[in-house]
C-alpha cells in the first residue's frame, strides 16, 4: 500500500512521503522507480498509473475473475531495457482463481506504454493464490512460482515471455494431509540457494500453518503455529536459516520458525496481536517489514524484523501506512506491502543487470582517491581497467591543487567517444579523444572512468591525477670501500678487480645526482678472466628519496637468495662465510620514473673474512692429517698475516711462527712437527686480533 508514495530510510528518523489524507480505501498497489529514486510506474489495484499519475490501463479480467487477490509483482523483463510483466491473479468471489499478467514498456524518455495482458493459469478449485519470482538466474531467466490449488508450479520468465509452466508438486492427501486448504495462501516467498534449487515457502489462508517446498528431498515441510486460525504473512531470512511469519487468532502476531526442514521450532516474537493481518516483506537493507494494527500509537504504522537479534521494531519508524482520513481498517488488504523480489538490486531495476567497474589501476597502482596519484608524462601512463558493462569511456577535466575545474583560457576538457571496455586499456598521455593532452602538459585533472550497460546506465570512479614534468636526469657515482681500510676507491673494470679486505666490503652511491627515487644492484660471479659464472644476486631495487644516505651499503648486509649449486640456503653474510676467493661483477645503478644510469666494477674477495668462517669451511678442523706425523698442515686466511703456537699437554710452547701476507697466498702453511713426541697438543692461531685454537693428535 506505498506507491506511488514512497519511504525514504536513509534518514534518521527515516521520512516518508506518503499523504494523511488520501480517503482511498485500495488494497493492492506496487511501484517501479529508477535508479534516482523517481516513479517510473505503478499499480494501485487494477490501474496502471505513468509518473504523472495518469492512467495508461486496466490490469485484464479473465471471463468471470474480476477480483484482485493480495499479490503483485513487478517484474523486469530479463535482457531488456523497457520490459516490465505485471503478475498478478484474480478470482470470482467464490471459488476460482486465474494467474494473469500484463506487459508494461518504458522508454527511456520515460513514455509508459500499456502492451498486452494475458492468462497464466486458471483454476477452479482455489481462491487465493500465492507468487512469487526469482533473481535472474543461469541463461538469463527468472524463476516465477505459483501456489495454488492443485498444484505448485514453475514458470520460466525469459526475454521472449513467461512460459507455459510445469508442475513442482501435485495436490493430494499425502502430500498435503490437510486437505485443499493447504494451497490456500495470501502470500508465498522464495529462498533462493544459488543454483536452480529455490525453497518455496507459503502459509495458509484457512490453517494455522507454514508449508516449505524443500527442493533438496523433493518434499514438502509442514510447520503448525498454535493458538491461531491461518496465517498472513511469510518471508525468509537473508541467509534461508529462518522463517518469520504472521498469525491470526487468540495468540496472533509475528512468529519465528527454526529447524524447519526437520524438527520445527516455533517461537512467537510479540506478546500481543499485533501485526496479525500483515504481509511481510525482506528489503534491500536486510530488515522484514510488516504494518502494526492494534498498539497505539503505532497503529497502522510500518514496522521492521531484524533478522540477526529478532528485534521488532515500530515507533522509531513512526511512519503512517494506511491514511487517517480513512474510517479504519477493516481487512487484511490495509496490511499488504508491495511485492518485491528478494535480493534484487532495486537501485537500478533493469532486467539487464547493473554494471561494475570490478579493479581500475594506473601503472599497476589502485586509486589513491580521494588522493592525488602523482605520474611524469615522460613515460607510459597506463591505465586498466576491468569491468562488466557493454562500453566504456573517459573524462579528462583540469582540475587546480583544490580540484577546483579551472576556467578561461587555462581549461581543459575532453571526452573520449564509446567504446569497448578494451579500449580503456592504453596509455593516458595518448588516449584517443584527449588530442594526447597529457604527453606535453603537466598539473592536475579529474579523471573519470565511465561504463554503460546496454540500458545506458552510467557507473563510474574517479581518479585525481598530478602530471610532473620530467624529473631532473639521474646519474650514478659509484665508489667501494675495501674491508681494510674503509677508503673508498674507484670502479675497477679489469681483472681481478678492487681488493676487498676482511670485513667483505661496501659501496657508495651519496655522490649520485639529479633526482634520485630507486637504485638498484646485481651482482655476479665471474671467473680469473671476466667470464661470467652464475648469478648470486639478481637485480634488486630499493625505492628511495634522494641520495644523501646511500653511503656504505655494506655487501654482507644484503640479502642473498638461495644457491643450491654451493650449497648456500640465503640470506646475509654470504660474503663473510661463502663468498671469499672468488671474482664477482658488482652492478649498481640510480634513477627516476624518466631515466636510469648504471656503473660497475670487479671485485675480488681475497681472504676468509674471520678465523670462524674458516674453521666452518674446514668442518671445524684447521689442522690436517689426523693424527699428524713428521709434518702439520694448516688451513690460514688468504694474502692474510697470521701467527701460529703449538703448546703441549704440559702447557709448554713448543712452536711459535708469525707468517706475513705473501706466506699465506695459498690458503695453507706446513710446518714440521719431526722433532715433537706422541701426544696431545694444542694449537692457536692469531690473525687481525681474532684467534682461534683447536686440539690436534700425534
Amino acid at each position: 500500500m506505498v506507491p506511488p508514495n514512497k519511504i525514504d530510510f536513509t534518514g534518521t528518523p527515516p521520512s516518508s512521503f506518503l499523504p494523511n489524507t488520501d480517503s482511498s480505501t485500495y488494497l493492492n498497489s506496487n511501484g517501479v522507480f529508477d535508479e534516482n529514486g523517481n516513479i517510473l510506474f505503478y499499480v494501485k489495484d487494477n490501474s496502471v498509473y505513468n509518473s504523472s499519475g495518469t492512467s495508461i490501463g486496466s490490469l485484464g479480467d479473465y471471463g468471470s475473475y474480476v477480483d484482485l487477490q493480495d499479490e503483485i509483482a513487478i517484474v523486469p523483463v530479463p535482457g531488456s531495457c523497457t520490459g516490465w510483466y505485471i503478475i498478478y491473479s484474480k478470482h470470482t468471489g467464490t471459488v476460482g482463481v486465474a494467474l494473469l499478467y500484463a506487459r508494461i514498456n518504458v522508454s527511456t524518455s520515460g513514455v509508459v506504454t500499456f502492451v498486452s495482458n494475458g492468462n497464466l493459469i486458471e483454476t477452479n478449485t482455489s481462491n487465493l493464490v500465492g507468487i512469487a519470482v526469482s533473481r535472474i538466474k543461469t541463461g538469463n531467466i527468472r524463476k516465477l512460482y505459483c501456489v495454488a490449488y492443485p498444484s505448485v508450479r514453475s514458470f520460466d520468465i525469459s526475454s521472449s515471455g513467461i512460459g507455459s509452466g510445469s508442475t513442482i508438486v501435485n495436490y493430494s492427501l499425502t502430500t498435503f494431509p490437510d486437505g485443499l486448504n493447504s494451497l490456500n495462501t495470501r502470500e508465498a516467498e522464495i529462498y533462493e540457494t544459488g543454483t536452480s534449487l529455490d525453497y518455496i515457502l507459503w502459509g495458509s489462508s484457512n490453517l494455522n500453518k507454514v508449508f516449505i517446498w524443500d527442493p533438496l528431498l523433493s518434499q514438502v515441510h509442514r510447520v503448525s503455529i498454535p493458538s491461531t486460525t491461518h496465517v498472513n504473512g511469510v518471508e525468509f531470512s537473508p541467509d534461508g536459516t529462518k522463517i518469520y511469519a504472521t498469525a491470526y487468532g487468540s495468540s496472533g502476531g509475528i512468529y519465528k520458525i527454526t529447524n524447519y526442514t526437520s524438527t520445527a521450532t516455533v517461537t512467537r516474537l510479540t506478546s500481543g496481536r499485533d501485526y496479525e493481518l500483515s504481509h511481510l516483506e525482506l528489503a534491500r537493507d536486510g530488515y522484514i517489514y510488516g504494518v502494526n494494527h492494534l498498539s497505539t500509537p503505532t497503529a497502522g504504522r510500518l514496522g521492521r524484523i531484524n533478522p540477526s537479534t529478532d528485534v521488532i521494531s515500530a515507533s522509531a519508524l513512526s511512519i503512517q501506512i494506511y491514511s487517517t482520513a480513512v474510517s479504519g481498517p477493516s481487512g487484511a488488504g490495509y496490511y499488504r506491502l508491495p511485492d518485491q523480489i528478494d535480493g534484487e538490486n532495486y537501485t537500478y531495476n533493469r532486467g539487464v543487470g547493473v554494471s561494475t567497474i570490478t579493479s581500475s589501476t594506473i601503472n599497476g597502482q589502485n586509486n589513491a582517491s580521494p588522493g592525488w596519484n602523482t605520474y611524469y608524462n615522460c613515460v607510459a601512463i597506463n591505465q586498466v581497467v576491468s569491468a562488466s558493462g557493454s562500453q566504456g569511456r573517459i573524462i579528462l577535466t583540469k582540475v587546480d591543487a583544490s580540484k577546483n575545474v579551472i576556467t578561461g583560457s587555462s581549461a581543459f576538457s575532453a571526452t573520449t567517444s564509446w567504446n569497448t571496455i578494451a579500449s580503456l586499456n592504453a596509455d593516458l598521455r595518448t588516449f584517443s579523444g584527449t588530442s594526447n593532452h597529457l604527453n606535453s602538459n603537466n598539473g592536475y585533472y579529474k579523471l573519470e572512468i565511465q561504463v554503460k550497460n546496454s540500458c545506458d546506465k552510467i557507473v563510474s570512479v574517479v581518479w585525481w591525477l598530478q602530471i610532473n614534468a620530467s624529473p631532473t636526469p639521474a646519474s650514478v657515482s659509484i665508489t667501494l670501500n675495501d674491508g681494510t681500510s674503509g677508503v673508498p676507491n674507484d670502479p675497477v673494470k679489469t681483472m681481478p678487480g678492487l681488493v676487498l679486505g676482511v670485513y667483505s666490503g661496501s659501496y657508495n652511491l651519496n655522490n649520485s645526482s639529479g633526482t634520485v627515487t630507486y637504485h638498484t644492484v646485481q651482482i655476479d660471479q665471474v671467473d680469473a678472466s671476466g667470464a661470467y659464472i652464475r648469478t648470486i644476486l639478481p637485480t634488486t631495487t630499493t625505492n628511495v628519496a634522494g641520495v644523501s644516505g646511500l653511503t656504505s651499503l655494506a655487501l654482507n648486509a644484503i640479502n642473498i637468495p638461495a644457491i643450491p649449486a654451493i650449497s648456500w640456503t640465503g640470506g646475509m653474510g654470504f660474503f663473510a662465510t661463502r663468498g671469499f676467493g672468488n671474482y664477482y661483477k658488482l652492478t649498481v645503478g640510480v634513477g627516476n620514473d624518466c631515466g636510469s644510469s648504471i656503473d660497475w666494477s670487479y671485485i675480488y674477495l681475497n681472504c676468509y673474512c674471520r678465523l670462524a668462517n674458516l674453521a666452518e669451511e674446514s668442518n671445524g678442523s684447521l689442522a690436517y692429517p689426523v693424527p699428524f706425523d713428521s709434518y702439520l698442515i694448516m688451513n690460514v686466511p688468504k694474502n692474510e698475516s697470521v701467527n701460529i703456537s703449538i703448546i703441549n699437554s704440559l702447557g709448554e710452547k713448543l712452536y711459535d711462527k708469525h707468517f706475513e701476507a705473501a706466506e699465506t697466498s695459498g690458503g695453507m702453511v706446513e710446518i714440521e712437527t719431526i722433532n715433537m713426541d706422541k701426544g696431545l697438543y694444542i694449537y692457536r692461531m692469531e690473525s687481525n686480533g681474532e684467534s682461534i685454537s683447536g686440539k690436534i693428535i700425534k
